[in-house]
């Protein structure tokens, strides 16, 4: 693997002196669709949150762009989106939007980005209803969406098909390979993992290994 975005080094995180995950070496590559499958329970969400400094390490390095991480660095280079997302209480546009308006992106720029990303997503119906009120599957579309109109560096997605149907399946895969971006996906899908993924990374009891 060439030039990767981010490794890790020697990382070690525990709950209650139980370790989740027990990792020597791992990295990933700038501009590739990373899937990390793995079954419930095996380390794949805490893994997500180290990444996106929510979750802090017990032994071990990380670096992004061969620059050890400190305190904060991932977290703004680096979107995650939940299994379960943050919907707030206020419009499609709005909370797609809501990333760019506190950069203080202009207003025509956050139109014309929102407004791509609904048609792509096929959310330009609810783009004036409350994102609250929409079903499981349309709100993690919003919360996908949310990610990628800021632009990061990587997007970390965790289980982000769990609620979708396979038309929306779809359209979310057809914008990721659109995007071009270091993205790191956790699934318990093998199929998802063949149709998408430039790498290919299994986790089981903590523990990853290359296909």
């Amino acid at each position: 693997m060439k030039d990767p975005i981010i490794k890790l080094e020697n990382l070690k995180k525990s709950y209650n002196h139980t370790f989740v995950l027990d990792i020597p070496y791992l990295e990933f590559e700038a501009n590739k669709l990373h899937i990390i499958l793995g079954p419930n329970g095996s380390g794949k969400t805490t893994l997500l949150s180290i990444l996106a400094d929510i979750e802090k390490i017990d032994h071990g390095k990380i670096y992004y762009k061969n620059k050890e991480v400190d305190n904060g660095m991932l977290r703004r280079k680096i979107t995650l989106v939940l299994q379960s997302p943050y919907i707030f209480n206020t419009t499609v546009f709005n909370n797609i939007a809501y990333g760019l308006k506190i950069r203080s992106v202009a207003k025509k720029e956050i139109d014309d980005k929102v407004s791509v990303v609904l048609k792509k997503l096929g959310l330009e119906k609810f783009t004036n209803q409350n994102g609250i009120q929409l079903s499981q599957g349309e709100m993690h579309k919003v919360a996908i969406a949310r990610a990628l109109v800021i632009d990061p560096d990587m997007l970390l997605l965790d289980e982000p098909y769990s609620d979708l149907d396979p038309f929306n399946i779809q359209l979310v895969e057809n914008l990721l390979k659109e995007t071009k971006k270091t993205i790191i996906m956790t699934t318990q899908d093998k199929d998802q993992t063949h149709r998408l993924a430039d790498v290919f990374i299994t986790i089981k009891n903590g523990k990853v290994s290359y296909v």
